[in-house]
């Protein structure tokens, strides 16, 4: 399988609106990436009994997901929607610059962050956007 870094800034008007905004954004990202691990390791169970046990320990990303996925095809379409990044690499992940925070993960390379962004900015009023490295091209920055 494929990873890339991916990079993203979550706008606000403020510091202060960045600080609210990053409570949501941390307990979110934590959720997620917990939410990956429960997916490799339990994908292999019926769609009931997986969303079951799902829905009950990250209803964040259950929330997230609920307009994203089928609930019956558990085990391959939710590949692309759980790529937070590393939940050990989290806390040095973030950054605040002004009244943004940055965020990068190494993800599967075909991850999709706008739904999980868009969720983001409904939720806190941001901002935001993202870029992969593999859309990246080095020898234009000199």
């Amino acid at each position: 399988m494929g990873e890339a870094t991916y990079y993203c800034k979550i706008r606000y008007n403020s510091d202060k609106e960045r600080d609210k905004g990053y409570e949501f954004v941390k307990r979110f990202f934590y959720e997620g990436a917990k939410a990956e691990h429960y997916w490799q390791y339990n994908r292999g169970e019926d769609a009931e009994g997986f969303w079951r046990g799902f829905d009950k320990e990250f209803p964040l990303v259950k929330e997230y997901l609920e307009k994203l996925v089928k609930p019956s095809d558990h085990n391959k379409e939710l590949a692309a929607f759980l790529n937070f990044g590393c939940v050990d690499d989290l806390d040095d992940s973030f950054q605040f610059i002004d009244n943004e925070i940055w965020y990068e993960a190494c993800v599967w390379h075909l991850s999709k962050w706008d739904s999980m962004l868009a969720f983001v900015d409904e939720k806190t009023g941001s901002n935001s956007s993202w870029i992969s490295d593999e859309y990246l091209d080095p020898f234009s920055s000199f």
